[in-house]
C-alpha cells in the first residue's frame, strides 16, 4: 500500500511539473520570446562546402565545433535546395520515381 501511495504522488508530481512547464512554454510565446534551443551561429556553406571538396565527416564536425548529424543534415538540405548543382541528385530521384511507379 505505502509503494502504490508513493507512485500516485509521484504521478502526481510530474503532472504538476509537465503543467508548469507548458505554462512557462505559453507565457513565453504570448510574450513574443524566443522557445526551445537557439539555433546555432555557425556558417553553414563553409561547413558544406568543406564537406563537399572531399573533407571527412569528424574533420568537419570538429573543425567548425558541431555534430556530425548537423554536418550531414546541412549538406543534404544544400543538395535538396540546389538540385540543379547537383545532377547525382536527379537521377536518384528518377530512380526513386521509376521504382515507385
Amino acid at each position: 500500500m505505502f509503494v502504490t501511495m508513493l507512485g500516485c504522488i509521484a504521478e502526481m508530481e510530474k503532472s504538476f511539473i509537465r503543467e508548469r512547464v507548458c505554462a512557462g512554454i505559453r507565457r513565453r510565446k504570448l510574450e513574443g520570446l524566443p522557445v526551445g534551443r537557439q539555433p546555432l551561429n555557425v556558417d553553414r556553406e563553409s561547413i558544406v562546402s568543406a564537406r563537399l571538396r572531399g573533407g571527412s565527416l569528424t574533420e568537419v564536425a570538429k573543425r567548425y565545433g558541431v555534430s556530425r548529424a548537423s554536418v550531414v543534415r546541412w549538406v543534404r538540405e544544400s543538395k535538396q535546395s540546389n538540385s540543379a548543382l547537383y545532377p547525382g541528385n536527379q537521377s536518384t530521384q528518377q530512380f526513386e520515381t521509376a521504382v515507385a511507379a
